[in-house]
């Protein structure tokens, strides 16, 4: 067997329509990747001409000259050959050893267990199992089965939703909460546009935003142009736009119904005996008189100060080999009450259908699903809404190229994490 280096064509060829492929494991990624201190290559393997493996492999220096190299979500091969994997690994090995690589991860994008939208399995499969215990009698360590989401690189538990059906019966399989927000966020006067580069800035400012509120690592101004430029067409951003007008004219609408509603129940409060039910309904119709009065002063406020509309939730999905991802989104705090991520997550799951992908895939949940003492059920919880299932994948490896350095690296990268805690304990 004979590494090579494959051209920008053959590896596209082979890996496009390939079932292991995603985003990880487009050129354009490694080329993202090499814009960010990284660089990368393009290896594969053939047999009788034709290539029968291929690797993104990005590679970084490290301090105390420790040298990494990741193939994220793996090679893209059949993983059921278990000679071709077994002498791939060997071989692999001896070239990363001539590129003075101390070691090698790797997070395969297999399956190790299926599962409901409720978490529970449904079915156990046999090659993420076996390429569990393949890769560690080669060598490799196994980070484990773990359910959290903080210590991967990659998300080991994914929200995935089928995409055989229309839109129209996937919708009526979404949850009755899931449809009522789709429906409202549009009847409020969203409109989910794609962004232009000249949006770039506001998509940064809303996601700092959320940064701040959610705690997750906001990357810079540059590095989302990078994307944008590197990634072209692979790369969507979707932005909720809140309409002046029909904000207002909704506001307007919900009022005068409500008042309609407030003064037939007064007639009915005055032409018969006035029980529980009447005095019930009449005390509901009264707190909301008063919630859509205010709703229409906001509205106003907003269209004075809005002339153009304002975008006020942004998503970005990459769309790569099966399947359409949503990569991160954000949202202006102060116009929550509008569900703007469920008009945002429609457009996306219609774009991957458009786009005849197999999977819409909402990514990284975490693998508890219980609400107590789960700061991650959120997430979990909206994407359930969506129907779908859960992919539980066979996670992460290391292959040491170089042991006693791979040792170093792992003593010096569990003090810089326990410092890393310590210092976020003491900030919180």
């Amino acid at each position: 067997m004979e590494i090579i280096k494959l051209s920008s064509k053959e590896f596209e060829e082979f890996t496009k329509n390939h079932e292991q492929m995603s985003f990880h494991q487009d050129e354009r990624w490694g080329k993202l990747k090499e814009a960010t201190s990284w660089t990368y290559e393009m290896i594969g393997v053939k047999e009788k001409k034709k290539v029968v493996i291929a690797a993104l492999l990005l590679y970084k220096k490290a301090p105390l000259g420790i040298n990494m190299c990741y193939s994220p979500r793996g090679f893209i091969m059949d993983y059921s050959n278990k000679k071709l994997l077994k002498d791939f690994i060997l071989e692999l090995k001896n070239y990363l050893k001539k590129k003075n690589i101390t070691f090698l991860k790797i997070d395969p994008f297999v399956v190790y267990n299926y599962r409901d939208s409720n978490g529970e399995l449904t079915e156990e499969n046999s090659l993420g199992k076996d390429l569990v215990k393949t890769l560690k009698d080669l060598g490799f360590k196994h980070h484990g089965l773990s359910k959290g989401i903080e210590n991967e690189l990659q998300p080991r538990w994914i929200y995935k939703l089928s995409l055989d059906k229309d839109y129209e019966e996937l919708f009526n399989n979404f949850s009755k909460s899931t449809r009522k927000n789709i429906l409202s966020a549009k009847k409020k006067g969203l409109v989910v546009r794609k962004a232009k580069d000249e949006d770039l800035e506001t998509v940064v400012s809303i996601l700092e935003e959320s940064s701040k509120r959610k705690a997750f690592i906001l990357r810079s101004f540059n590095y989302y142009k990078q994307m944008k430029d590197n990634l072209g067409d692979m790369m969507k951003i979707y932005l909720a736009h809140l309409d002046p007008k029909v904000y207002l004219e909704q506001a307007k609408v919900s009022l005068k119904e409500e008042k309609d509603r407030n003064k037939e129940i007064l007639n009915k409060m005055a032409n018969s005996m006035v029980g529980s039910k009447l005095e019930n309904q009449k005390a509901t119709s009264d707190r909301l008189l008063l919630k859509y009065e205010e709703e229409l002063a906001k509205a106003q406020e907003f269209a004075k100060e809005n002339p153009k509309g304002k975008d006020i939730a942004v998503l970005i999905s990459l769309s790569a080999g099966e399947e359409h991802l949503s990569l991160n989104s954000g949202m202006l705090e102060e116009y929550k009450s509008f569900t703007p991520k469920y008009a945002l997550y429609e457009a996306h799951i219609k774009d991957a259908l458009k786009e005849k992908r197999k999977w819409s895939n909402f990514y990284g949940i975490d693998g508890h699903f219980t609400k107590e003492n789960n700061p991650m059920y959120g997430v979990y919880e909206f994407k359930k809404g969506f129907g779908g299932e859960v992919h539980e994948l066979v996670g992460e490896f290391d292959l040491a190229i170089k042991p006693f350095m791979f040792k170093i690296y792992n003593i010096a990268f569990a003090l810089y994490y326990k410092l890393k805690k310590i210092k976020a304990r003491k900030k919180s």
